[in-house]
């Protein structure tokens, strides 16, 4: 990476993250998933227009990415190269209509490992970028005020 492509990257994680707030909602996107995303943005859905169209992109670097110089997993050391089966990772914005996020993506072997496994190395994988990183669990209100 060129001083200027590390600078340009910085300055989109840093406007990503102020869009954020500091508050991401991490989305796991397997190949399996891509038809139910693709339907939901066809029926309009803002999310899933989201989605689809930061996984579209992301599934295009991975593809456009110099054979010296391949995709690397999120989770492991592993490299994505072209034409191999993996998963998209999404960090956006937990907001009401997100313009940008942050995405990724993991292996064929570390695509495989259940959801709570993966949310777990994202969170590091962040932290090496956010040191002060944290997750946060919401749940849903229980009764009535």
């Amino acid at each position: 990476m060129t001083p200027d492509e590390r600078a340009a990257w910085e300055a989109g994680l840093r406007a990503v993250h102020a869009e954020a707030a500091g508050v991401f909602a991490v989305y796991i996107i397997r190949p399996s998933d891509i038809p139910r995303i693709r339907a939901g943005a066809a029926n309009g859905s803002p999310l899933a227009e989201g989605l689809n169209r930061a996984t579209s992109h992301t599934i295009v670097e991975v593809h456009r990415a110099p054979r010296q110089a391949p995709s690397l997993c999120l989770s492991c050391p592993a490299t994505v190269p072209r034409g191999s089966v993996f998963a998209v990772v999404l960090m956006v914005p937990d907001s009401e209509r997100p313009e940008q996020c942050m995405g990724g993506v993991l292996c064929s072997r570390c695509a495989t490992l259940d959801d709570d496994a993966l949310q777990e190395r994202c969170v590091a994988a962040v932290r090496e970028v956010f040191p002060d990183a944290r997750t946060i669990s919401i749940h849903p209100a229980e009764g009535h005020a």
